[in-house]
């Protein structure tokens, strides 16, 4: 780890992962919006966040990195669920 960097241990465990779908070049796919309609898909389907949840922005090639013909990419969102 390099200088001046802080790292954290994260425990293993189930995520649900949500799929952003949007620009990311005006932000779109960040925020409290996208946060709250992921976090009510979550609940639809019946996950529970585990307590002291994460939640974890995944970049994933090439849903992220190659934007599509609209110019939008997907964030992969995802959160710790209970056991």
């Amino acid at each position: 780890m390099p200088d001046g960097f802080m790292y954290v241990d994260i425990p293993s465990g189930d995520i649900g992962i949500c799929w952003v779908y949007g620009r990311e070049d005006n932000g779109e796919i960040y925020g409290q919006e996208s946060h709250d309609l992921c976090m009510s898909k979550i609940e639809e389907e019946g996950w529970q966040l585990a307590e002291d949840t994460w939640f974890i922005e995944r970049y994933n090639c090439p849903r992220f990195t190659t934007p599509d013909e609209s110019g939008k990419v997907i964030l992969d969102y995802c959160v710790y669920l209970k056991d």
